[in-house]
Parts: structure tokens; C-alpha cells; sequence
């Protein structure tokens, strides 16, 4: 198992990014960014 150190857990303290909690918002981002990126999933 990997620990995060002491030294860096202010570092990881915030989100880097947008949260959400809807699982259909998040599907459809994925898939926008996988669109975006020419992804090859489904």
C-alpha cells in the first residue's frame, strides 16, 4: 500500500478540477474530452 506523505498532503488538500457528484454529467464530459482527444472507447 502506498502512503502519501505528511510533506505533500497540503499539496492534494484542494481539487484540482471540478467535483461532481452527477453521474450523468460526468459520463458526458468524459465523453467530450474523449471526443476531443480522439479517443478510441466506445
Amino acid at each position: 500500500m502506498l502512503t502519501l506523505p505528511d510533506s505533500l498532503r497540503d499539496a492534494f488538500k484542494d481539487p484540482l478540477g471540478p467535483v461532481t457528484t452527477d453521474a450523468t454529467a460526468l459520463i458526458a464530459a468524459a465523453a467530450s474530452t474523449r471526443d476531443e482527444h480522439g479517443g478510441d472507447a466506445p
